[in-house]
């Protein structure tokens, strides 16, 4: 199907007219669309977060070849800027949560998460201690 605008892909949403699409980001709009016609769904049926279950359509990397990353003040000072919460309110609405390992929290990576979460915990504490003692 050639491209067409988001709100063409609403009304073929809506009208029944298309089996499958990965253009509607907006939550607000998927929700309108999935209230409009209830036989759509999404990877999270009609629960948050509404969409992939998995991380990768939201992600936010750096390209680790580029050397202006190589030092870790710069990658730690990005940390602080970036404000994790309101980057997961506006991509999903906030109807996911804010991850902190490349993994979501599927049911087989939950182990993973759960041996990283003291790790991540300690890192933001040193990390946090660090940024007050330079203020």
């Amino acid at each position: 199907m050639p491209y067409v605008s988001r709100e063409r892909v609403a009304q073929l949403a809506v009208s029944n007219a298309l089996d499958v699409t990965c253009d509607i980001q907006d939550v607000q709009l998927l929700l309108e669309i999935m209230k409009r016609n209830p036989k759509l769904t999404t990877f999270s049926g009609d629960q948050p977060p509404y969409g992939n279950l998995d991380w990768w359509p939201l992600a936010l990397f750096f390209n680790s070849t580029d050397a202006r990353w190589d030092d870790v003040r710069v990658r730690r000072a990005m940390g602080f800027a970036i404000n994790a919460k309101q980057i997961v309110d506006v991509t999903t609405g906030g109807a996911s949560a804010v991850n902190r390992t490349p993994f979501r929290a599927f049911r087989r990576c939950r182990k993973f998460n759960d041996a990283c979460a003291d790790l991540i915990e300690n890192i933001a504490s040193v990390c946090s201690i660090r940024r007050n003692a330079t203020s």
